[in-house]
């Protein structure tokens, strides 16, 4: 078992609940004041409190994209967007705090037995190194 994540979101894309369990650590965190969370190891004895000027939350799965994608509510063509996302690191939940652009640059229709399938693409720009990647 690698770990667990469990987030829920509100309408407009902002974290109401995030859960994370990995090795030991859990943290737990929410859109309060920025975004904000404690993370602790199973007796307790560790924990910490966080609080971030921040949009959201991010890590490595996948879950994290969706939720910043919906946070964003992007349009193909318009300007990059600026982003400041909490990051949490494997295997321990270290917080660190992000700064990225996105961009959606563009959006497709796919055909499916079930109807067209929608598929965005995005320019995701780490604005401290400057390294790029899309996702889909």
């Amino acid at each position: 078992h690698a770990g667990s994540v469990d987030l829920a979101i509100d309408e407009l894309g902002r974290p109401i609940r995030l859960e994370l369990h990995a090795a030991s650590w859990q943290v737990r965190g929410a859109a309060i004041d920025g975004v904000t969370w404690v993370r602790t190891d199973p007796t307790g004895t560790h924990a910490t409190e966080g609080n971030v000027p921040a949009h959201a939350f991010t890590g490595t799965s996948p879950a994290f994209l969706i939720a910043t994608t919906r946070l964003l509510r992007l349009t193909p063509g318009s300007a990059a967007t600026r982003v400041r996302l909490v990051a949490f690191t494997d295997p321990v939940l270290a917080p660190r705090t992000i700064d990225q652009s996105w961009a959606l640059l563009k959006s497709e229709a796919h055909a499916t037995d079930n109807g067209p399938l929608t598929v965005d693409e995005y320019q995701v720009n780490a604005l401290d190194t400057g390294e790029q990647h899309h996702i889909h």
